[in-house]
């Protein structure tokens, strides 16, 4: 039986496939090589992460580095559901069971689409490994990207950095949109480099979310 999380993954992708019809699911290749949608018109691949808006998506190593090798480009569209306690409310039901109260209760409250190299700067200074030592993992946390969109400094390791600097990304040409309201119930922010992220920039504008 799938695990929760995987299944609040499902139903995230299930919202986005409705919202966004222009884009594909995917067979995700061996061992995750291939991001979960694919827009063919407008020539870009884009990988769903979802996480609870209270804690974080997650992020796993192959699935940041899986993807340099293809030839189009690759965002992330990260989602923050308001699905809470998620274990106490579906541990003892069935597979059948679960799916049904997420359908029916699991939302998304808002949205980011997010460039690679924002992902990747995030990843190579957040990264970490699991209790067990085996594999590498990655909180991506709404702040981090919020942090982003407004240019804002924190404290990492004793010393306040600017979020901005701190990931690497000073010298990009991101293409920057705050959190809005949009007419697929839920809000939506960008993060994306102008120049790399173009197509998809493209179709972003097409369906007015920017």
């Amino acid at each position: 039986m799938p695990t929760i999380q995987t299944l609040i993954g499902e139903r995230f992708e299930n919202i986005f496939s409705s919202a966004f019809t222009d884009f594909e699911r995917t067979d995700k290749g061996s061992n995750g090589a291939t991001p979960d949608f694919f827009n063919s018109e407008y020539g870009f691949w884009a990988e769903a992460k979802v996480g609870n808006k209270r804690f974080n998506a997650q992020l796993k190593e192959y699935q940041v580095k899986n993807f340099k090798s293809l030839g189009e480009p690759v965002l992330y569209v990260v989602g923050f559901h308001d699905f809470d306690n998620a274990h106490e409310r579906l541990g003892d039901k069935s597979d059948s069971a679960r799916r049904r109260v997420l359908a029916q209760h699991m939302n998304i409250v808002c949205l980011y689409w997010v460039s690679s190299v924002v992902v990747q700067g995030i990843y190579e200074r957040e990264w970490r490994l699991n209790q067990k030592g085996t594999i590498k993992y990655c909180d991506l946390k709404q702040r981090f990207l919020e942090g982003i969109i407004n240019d804002v400094s924190t404290i990492r390791e004793g010393k306040q950095v600017n979020l901005v600097d701190y990931y690497g990304l000073r010298d990009k040409s991101l293409v920057i949109e705050p959190l809005k309201d949009t007419n697929a119930g839920f809000q939506q922010g960008v993060i994306l480099d102008a120049q790399l992220d173009r197509l998809a920039i493209n179709y972003l504008e097409d369906v007015k979310v920017l």
